[in-house]
């Protein structure tokens, strides 16, 4: 596939403009049937609205029981926003990311047209609407909608790449707020930093020093604001050693039944004492794990993040999965696809490790995913014919609805074959 980046014209316009409210309708009314309201700051949101409020009010980054440093900032920082302009209610966040959320589908129509056929783009455009792992954060007060986008707009400016300086000072600048959105966002700017030279005409080493090098300056601020704030240089999260420990050492404990000791007790409360305390407990685990069974867990790990069911079968994602992964046969001869498929093999590798055994790591990537679709959609079309690529995908619809409709009876038949295994 070789595409001419088209201009923005009416039609792209007309388009775009279809997808975004199209977009905006299916995510308002997820949310206004699935939201909890106030209930919705549990859990992992509860650190990223509190946050959000103090830096609203007093402008210091920290939740209540005083962490500084459990999370990265651009998330909170960005509710904050909505907070000074709305009032920190979770409906103003709410909307907020759906509007976000929209914006995101625009940008993967946009970045596709810079390389796939204009059919190619609108699939991808109009599968993001639908996609139920882009849409169903929305109402969540978590980062997935958040780093979704600033991945799409990364990506947007990647595919589209102008061999200007003020390009390149735009994707470092993206790359750079995806990390401080989510540590693993660093991958992104490796992957593009690497492979730029052989990916993008025009691109030059020292673009790519560039964007690793303002990456390297995202990570100094940070670490060293964490080193006032907290006494450590802490260039991530003083959250990591838990995410750690939520990985290979929880899936062995209460997934694989393995008798490895008792998991960890209460730990302090103190952050870097909390971080250290996790950390530990993890590591200890691990080094007294079998090879066998530490092999097993990373495989459950690995499998739980394509698991079909959230609980209910995930339509969306099983409709697209045979044109994102026959996209990864073309990557071979498709250098814009690399860093999309480099991308898509370790940031599941990094959950394997650090997150553990939950599907809802594959909607931070969910960009990635559909404009692999999109372009696995246009390379089955020149190989078999337009015609016969939409019969299998009406046929593999169809044969997803059984799943679907029934998904308590097909649910429990896959836990009974995953005991199996």
């Amino acid at each position: 596939m070789r595409v001419t980046i088209p201009p923005v014209g009416m039609r792209t316009i007309r388009h775009g403009l279809a997808i975004f409210l199209a977009a905006v309708f299916v995510r308002g009314f997820w949310m206004a049937r699935t939201s909890l309201g106030p209930g919705e700051v549990r859990g992992d949101a509860i650190f990223y609205y509190q946050s959000a409020v103090h830096l609203a009010s007093d402008h210091s980054f920290h939740d209540d029981a005083g962490y500084r440093a459990l999370r990265m900032p651009l998330y909170p920082a960005f509710l904050a926003a909505v907070f000074l302009a709305a009032g920190p209610a979770v409906l103003a966040a709410q909307l907020a990311q759906i509007l976000v959320g929209a914006a995101t589908c625009v940008l993967i129509f946009w970045a596709g047209l810079a390389w796939l056929p204009a059919e190619g783009a609108l699939l991808a455009g109009w599968a993001s609407v639908f996609y139920y792992g882009l849409f169903y954060p929305c109402g969540r007060l978590l980062t997935e909608v958040f780093f979704a986008f600033m991945l799409a707009v990364l990506f947007s400016l990647w595919l589209r790449w102008h061999a200007q300086r003020w390009w390149v000072l735009g994707i470092a600048g993206a790359g750079a707020a995806l990390y401080l959105v989510r540590p693993e966002g660093a991958l992104a700017v490796l992957a593009i930093a690497l492979l730029g030279p052989r990916t993008r005409p025009g691109w030059r080493p020292v673009h790519s020093l560039v964007v690793a090098g303002v990456l390297a300056l995202a990570m100094l601020g940070w670490g060293w604001r964490n080193r006032a704030a907290i006494g450590a240089f802490t260039p991530g999260t003083t959250g990591a050693g838990f995410s750690l420990w939520a990985a290979l050492p929880r899936t062995m404990h209460e997934h694989l039944k393995l008798d490895l000791g008792a998991p960890p007790a209460q730990p302090p409360s103190e952050e870097l004492a909390r971080e250290r305390f996790y950390r530990a407990s993890a590591l200890q685990t691990i080094r007294s794990a079998p090879p066998a069974k530490l092999i097993e867990a990373m495989l459950f790990n690995l499998v739980s993040q394509f698991y079909p069911f959230l609980p209910r079968y995930e339509l969306t994602f099983m409709l697209w999965l045979p044109f994102w992964v026959f996209a990864f046969w073309g990557a071979r001869r498709e250098t814009a696809l690399w860093p999309l498929f480099l991308l898509t093999v370790s940031w599941p590798a990094v959950f394997i490790v650090f997150g553990g055994a939950d599907s809802r790591f594959r909607q931070l990537y969910a960009p990635l995913l559909l404009w692999l679709a999109g372009a696995g959609f246009v390379s089955l079309r020149e190989r078999c014919g337009k015609a016969r690529v939409w019969r299998f995908l009406l046929l593999w619809g169809v044969l997803n609805l059984v799943p679907f409709l029934f998904w308590p009876q097909t649910r429990a038949l896959a836990l009974k074959l995953k005991l199996l295994l």
